[in-house]
């Protein structure tokens, strides 16, 4: 049963009643420090609840008054875990909606009750001794890496034991006291031989969490590891501050010092052991080396805790979070901490506390200090503002949080601590010492559900979207018009957009470089603006929502496609963004924001903003729309400020806008060119305007149509330039938008898909005729270049090409789901293409959309990279590679095509024969196979699988290292779905990669990362096809075995939480539950459709069988 308390307790409250957290606190009437626990917005003054007498049943709780008088929790700790758990209990019952006792007591209520607003919190034990360890793998290898290089990064002792350095108790301080700015020796230059004396320029934090002692140990005496947890009262979270350039100076031979001993701040309530133990999670595997045996531990000792840091900068207004890490990543447990640290015969006293150094993730994104994500001060942090960091400044403030929610009864249960902290001036000031810090934290929580917290959160508070200046890259919807795409951000930011075709360079690109890659922003500036994302039903229109108390606005963008019935006529494409701004209730404030950056960030610009009469096409079109329009539809303007950009690459851009009145005076939207904007080579436009309820403001960006000499202009002339050239008016955007509308509809109508999981059916389609390129029928891969496998890694590819191997997966989706046309459209790209075979009668693994084969490969050296992530790349180096398995897929697609959609013609059959003998004489030759290593060629089993394909159609031998792409088997008929050794590859992948296998978390990754080299260096997440390949793969089994069948059904949903709030899937996932990779990636929503066919198929037989 849900256990519930009569005290008022919200849903996002960091103290619940299942977390009951110890601390010590005063009050300005009763300034004695006294013992207290905390629930919801009170704090509850323990000793006056044991003055009560309601805590005199306790068993072992002698004298409750006296201990919940004192000043510190140092005689409570000392009395055990079978006390502390019962007091916890006891206390729990207390304040329960069931037990009288308190609840109706209202003299009482008045004593025991105080608002946290009205308590001053302090340090919650008297700390005896501080040991502070250096536990986080990541973090030690990250530090390594910096001064010894990364061949000597980890030192020899790291891994067999949990190093330690003896901390400065009296430095520890509860979370709100000031720090001053430590001074001490320090180098003046890396290459000096003498220190200056001096305050520190490198003040960093450390972002830790720290246990404390509640029963020692006698001298001569060790705590074993299977009691340690017993030994540990329970948890807090830790600022170890540090000096780096003064601890740099100091720190051979014997370790930190005056870099480290000027303060360390702790969160003020202690959470127990008891509150966290739901938790416990398995740690990273310590199998290489094994720990010696009084390390070993048997059950789960690391906590699923959610940490986060952010910083608000002296000259912001606001937090921006800085690095998002987890407990769990925690190399040696806390309980091995207090084991090695005992296992000399150390004593260990009630209220000594270790903590467990810096903990970082894998990725740059979960570095837990400013050394780490910075990389020593190369790397600066930007805030939104501008603002940059390195190292702490003067007057900065810093929070951290750690959050963790259980879900239990159908009920969030949150259990935390809170450490809350800013960082201001000290009051006092010495002549040598800059002003210093005083430190807040707040450990708050998130869901514990995976996938609550591995998918991406639908309503965002627009301040907290952007970190660093990037967005995750789940934020993000698309649209399109079958010849580009832009991406579109939660936060109504275009920042990608290639033009005129997917392969063209970009113009907007602020998601590879936040500040010289260009974008076209339009958001509320209203303060507390939430919003939320969506397609229009059976569309591509995406429409993202602004909602706050003053007001709620829409933003609703799309690229134009005539209907179907109009595209037989002359009525072109019209290749514009179109991007309309509505407010539907009360007022609300925009800024937009218009910064291209052509040609890759690479070619420079001028802009212009020139202001136009009314032409005599605008005034014929008004005299039409008067007799066609209401007089109060008609209240509108089209603005006469129009922006020109002119590249020096010799593309040339426009932004036009159109004011809808509404009921109210029209407001005026001005475009301003912004002089200060000096990151982008050329000047950015900008416009700030208020509308209010039924207002709308439409702007459009498109590229200039050539100027024509009007002088000899015929009727018909006329009517092709409006064509193409339309002027701006109410009526044509409303067309754009009804035929753009009902293109998509009729499109989707085709569908002839009526299983489970329809709506994420028919969004992969829909995302799928975005990918297409029309004219030639071609598919990409994805519409994006450049996008991370693993935050900061090298593994950044474009995928705006076409793949062969995408070939049978994209044929077949096509027709499983009714649309024949785009399957015979794409068939005909790879006619065109088998008509153009190599001198040795090969083709390219890949090739443009028009059918180019070269596709040199460039490092775009000046932009950043998505979160730091280098070297962004243009082109595909890969498309030379030989990769057999292509010609299963092609042939396996053209047998598709033949079976189930239309014969194909004698010349293609003579083109699968060339083919067909060219897998004969070639298939034994080592590759590159699908995963197009870059390292040595060599025989790969799905390589082996696809040549069978191909002549059914028409092993790695020297590596022991499982591969993902073995799945393919049962897809293709080449084993049967039972077959013993399928199965026994499918458990054998079913297994985590510690363990040799391929899955972890449900997802799949496409090799051992932790035993496979690729040639190409770096880390990578799951790789979503693969997944769904699985998926498929247990379903083909699970016809015959309803285990199998259960585990395909459970697996495909969770991967179903992994697409975004849209249903777009990413190429890869990363272990956090980020999205990784070029997005969204084809043969992803390929792969998908699939499964669900395939999946709904047996599950409705197997319906029927029961």
């Amino acid at each position: 049963m849900t256990l519930e308390s009569f005290v008022s307790v919200s849903n996002n409250s960091d103290f619940p009643i299942q977390n009951i957290p110890f601390g010590v606190f005063s009050t300005s009437d009763k300034p004695t420090p006294r013992v207290g626990t905390a629930i919801g917005d009170k704090a509850v003054d323990l000793s006056e609840v044991a003055k009560a007498g309601l805590l005199d049943g306790v068993q072992g709780l002698s004298d409750p008054v006296k201990i919940f008088s004192e000043s510190s929790l140092n005689t409570f700790m000392s009395l055990g875990r079978p006390v502390w758990r019962a007091t916890r209990l006891a206390i729990q019952d207390i304040l329960s909606k069931d037990n009288a006792k308190l609840r109706d007591n209202s003299e009482l209520l008045q004593k025991v009750l105080v608002p946290l607003t009205e308590v001053k919190m302090h340090l919650p034990a008297r700390i005896g001794d501080y040991t502070d360890f250096y536990c986080s793998r990541e973090h030690a290898t990250n530090v390594g890496i910096m001064f010894r290089g990364k061949d000597n990064a980890l030192q020899p002792n790291w891994l067999h034991i949990p190093v330690g350095y003896h901390g400065r108790a009296s430095s520890v301080v509860v979370s709100g006291t000031d720090i001053r700015r430590p001074a001490g020796q320090k180098l003046p230059a890396k290459d000096a031989k003498a220190p200056v004396f001096g305050p520190s320029g490198r003040l960093d934090i450390e972002l830790e969490v720290g246990w404390f002692v509640g029963t020692g140990n006698n001298l001569g005496e060790k705590i074993d590891i299977k009691d340690a947890q017993d030994h540990i009262f329970g948890l807090v979270l830790v600022n170890d501050w540090s000096a780096r350039d003064i601890q740099a100076w100091e720190y051979v031979p014997l370790g930190p010092f005056l870099g480290k001993s000027f303060g360390t701040s702790i969160s003020p309530w202690i959470v127990t052991m008891d509150a966290l133990e739901p938790f416990l999670v398995s740690g990273p595997v310590q199998a290489s080396p094994e720990p010696l045996p009084y390390l070993q531990e048997n059950r789960p000792s690391a906590y699923d805790i959610n940490l986060q840091v952010q910083i608000k900068p002296a000259e912001s207004s606001k937090f921006e979070t800085v690095t998002v890490s987890n407990l769990k990543h925690m190399y040696w447990s806390v309980t091995q901490q207090l084991a090695h640290h005992t296992v000399n015969g150390c004593n260990m006293r009630p209220g000594d506390m270790g903590a467990t150094g810096t903990i970082s993730g894998p990725e740059k994104g979960s570095y837990g200090s400013l050394l780490e994500i910075t990389w020593s001060g190369k790397d600066k942090i930007t805030f939104e503002n501008g603002v940059e960091r390195t190292f702490l400044q003067d007057g900065d403030e810093v929070k951290i949080t750690g959050r963790q929610r259980e879900n239990s009864d159908s009920k969030d249960r949150s259990y935390g601590y809170q450490l809350e902290s800013e960082i201001e001036s000290s009051e006092e000031k010495c002549a040598e010492l800059p002003a210093g810090f005083r430190y807040v934290a707040d450990t708050r929580r998130q869901s514990m559900n995976p996938d609550n917290f591995l998918t991406p959160d639908l309503e965002n508070t627009c301040s907290d979207v952007r970190k660093r200046g990037y967005l995750p890259i789940e934020n993000y919807g698309i649209i399109g018009n079958m010849r580009t795409i832009a991406l579109i951000g939660t936060d109504a930011s275009c920042d990608f957009f290639c033009y005129p075709k997917f392969d063209s360079p970009s113009i907007f690109c602020r998601v590879l470089d936040k500040d010289k890659g260009g974008h076209f922003s339009i958001s509320p500036s209203t303060p507390h603006t939430s919003n939320k994302q969506m397609y229009l039903p059976n569309s591509n229109i995406l429409t993202t929502r602004f909602l706050s108390d003053e007001g709620v606005a829409e933003i609703t963008d799309y690229m134009h496609i005539p209907a179907n019935g109009q595209r037989r006529t002359t009525k072109p494409l019209l290749p514009w963004i179109i991007r309309k701004v509505r407010v539907i209730r009360g007022s609300v404030s925009f800024r937009m924001e218009c910064y291209p950056a052509f040609n890759y960030a690479q070619a420079r610009h001028s802009t212009e903003v020139i202001n136009e009469p009314v032409s005599d096409d605008q005034q014929t079109i008004a005299g039409l729309e008067a007799k066609l329009y209401p007089e109060e539809e008609l209240h509108y303007y089209t603005g006469r400020d129009r922006v020109i950009y002119t590249s020096d690459d010799g593309l040339t851009m426009d932004l036009r806008h159109l004011v809808k009145c509404g009921e109210f005076e029209c407001p005026l939207v001005k475009l301003k060119v912004d002089v200060k904007d000096t990151a982008h080579l050329g000047a950015g436009i900008y416009s700030e305007f208020d509308l209010k309820e039924t207002q709308e403001v439409v702007f459009v960006f498109r590229e200039v149509p050539i100027a024509t000499d009007r002088s000899h202009e015929t009727p018909i002339d006329r009517r092709f330039r409006l064509a193409s050239d339309p002027p701006l008016t109410m009526s044509l955007l409303d067309a754009l938008f009804r035929q753009t509308s009902t293109y998509w509809l009729e499109w989707v109508k085709q569908s002839t898909y009526k299983g489970r999981w329809r709506e994420n059916v028919l969004r992969s389609a829909l995302t799928l005729k975005l990918l297409t390129y029309e004219p030639t029928g071609a598919v990409i891969a994805a519409p994006t270049f450049g996008f991370p496998e693993a935050i900061g890694g090298p593994r950044n590819w474009d995928y705006r090409y076409v793949w062969i191997r995408d070939s049978s997966f994209t044929i077949y989706a096509f027709l499983r789901l009714g649309f024949s046309h785009e399957a015979k459209e794409f068939m005909n790209y790879i006619k065109n293409r088998c008509d153009d075979l190599n001198e040795d009668g090969s083709l390219n693994i890949m090739y443009s959309i028009d059918g180019v084969k070269r596709l040199d490969e460039i490092d775009l050296l000046h932009m950043d990279g998505y979160r730091g992530s280098k070297p962004v790349r243009i082109g595909n180096g890969a498309y030379d590679h030989i990769q057999l398995d292509i010609y299963g897929e092609l042939m396996d697609g053209i047998y598709l095509y033949n079976k189930y959609g239309s014969p194909i013609s004698y010349d293609m059959w003579c083109a699968v024969r060339k083919l067909a003998d060219y897998v004969c004489e070639n298939w034994e030759m080592p590759d590159m196979s699908i995963w197009e290593v870059r390292g040595r060629r060599q025989q790969f089993t799905y390589s082996l699988v696809m040549c069978w394909v191909a002549l059914d159609r028409g092993n790695d031998d020297d590596n022991d290292n499982d591969d993902a792409s073995t799945l393919i088997m049962p897809l293709v008929f080449f084993s049967s779905p039972t077959d013993p050794r399928l199965l026994n590859t499918i458990n054998r992948i079913l297994m985590p990669p510690e363990k040799g296998g391929l899955v972890a978390n449900d997802l799949v990754f496409r090799y051992n990362f932790l035993t496979t080299d690729d040639g190409v260096g770096g880390l990578e997440g799951a790789f979503s096809m693969c997944t769904f390949w699985l998926v498929e793969a247990l379903t083909r089994a699970g016809k015959y075995d309803k285990k199998l069948l259960n585990r395909a059904v459970v697996m495909f949903e969770k991967m179903l939480s992994y697409a975004n709030h849209l249903g777009l899937f990413s190429e890869e996932v990363a272990r956090s539950g980020e999205l990784l990779g070029n997005f969204p990636q084809a043969f992803t929503h390929l792969s998908f459709i699939s499964a669900a066919y395939n999946l709904d198929r047996v599950l409705s037989h197997s319906k029927e069988s029961d």
